[in-house]
């Protein structure tokens, strides 16, 4: 019983020397200031198209970016992955079933084999084929604000994210997100010129924001529509992270809703029927 006993306090005290150690390296509480604001070519509200143009092409397609494009867009959300062959991609599902009719993960097939089958959409074969992220910034860097959700998250992962960004000089035009804490962390510490989201944050969160390090913070904070109130609003106004605020699932059905409650950046699956013009 006395040996638990020393090593539950053992435990306890290299768990508050851990996280002295974290909160000295992340330059104590408060709030950061950064240079690094995205660049806006227009007013408010800042609408990212989910995927592409979801609702018209299949998702996270070429056509369905270029599709975003023509409607006027000037910010898309896109879904990485990366392939057997470390080519990062743009894909949302771990498995290649729904999407391209292939029954093995992802990271199980290289870029070539993946582009071997086209995307389907709602069920049915379309022309278009998976693409790299490389071919999208080849393309389009000039063109959008892109939100790149992560659905891989480890350490190279971030280094190769952040040698991209650099590669391609889109600082000042990229948002990386993912709901990892680490991970974002990690890129906000080691490239804080990287624009970073910290995804899955809802009203009940709010109290861990000012617990977490100036140089580990996120540089915007995202989550969920239907978690959205006028209590985390006024949460976010009165913290000065109205502007750093993004939605997501987001459609015709409560967009309004979402920009009557002075949300700013809003990820939506756009259809013609939407009251917000677009910019």
């Amino acid at each position: 019983m006395k040996l638990l006993k020393n090593i539950f306090q053992y435990f306890l005290i290299a768990v508050f020397l851990s996280a002295c150690i974290l909160i000295i390296m992340g330059g104590g509480f408060g709030e950061r200031k950064k240079e690094n604001d995205l660049v806006i070519s227009s007013e408010p509200p800042l609408l990212f198209a989910h995927r592409g143009m979801i609702n018209y092409f299949p998702e996270n397609s070429m056509e369905g970016i270029a599709g975003a494009k023509s409607v006027g867009f000037n910010a898309i959300e896109i879904d990485i992955r990366k392939s057997k062959d470390g080519e990062y991609i743009l894909f949302h599902d771990d498995s290649a079933s729904r999407l391209l009719g292939i029954n093995k993960l992802v990271e199980q097939l290289t870029l070539q084999e993946l582009k071997q089958s086209n995307i389907l959409f709602n069920g049915k074969k379309t022309t278009s084929k998976v693409v790299s992220l490389n071919e999208v910034l080849e393309n389009h860097k000039n063109d959008f604000i892109i939100y790149l959700d992560m659905k891989i998250a480890s350490k190279e992962d971030a280094d190769i994210i952040a040698r991209i960004i650099d590669q391609y000089d889109i600082y000042n035009s990229t948002i990386v997100a993912d709901a990892n804490f680490i991970f974002i962390g990690y890129l906000e510490y080691f490239y804080p010129r990287i624009n970073t989201a910290i995804e899955g944050f809802t009203p009940e969160k709010e109290w861990t924001y000012k617990f977490l390090p100036k140089k580990f913070k996120p540089d915007y904070i995202s989550g969920f529509a239907g978690m959205i109130d006028s209590a985390h609003v006024s949460w976010l106004r009165k913290n000065n992270l109205l502007d750093k605020r993004i939605i997501y699932g987001v459609n015709s059905e409560n967009i309004d809703r979402i920009i009557n409650l002075e949300i700013k950046k809003v990820i939506v699956d756009y259809d013609s029927s939407m009251t917000i013009l677009m910019r």
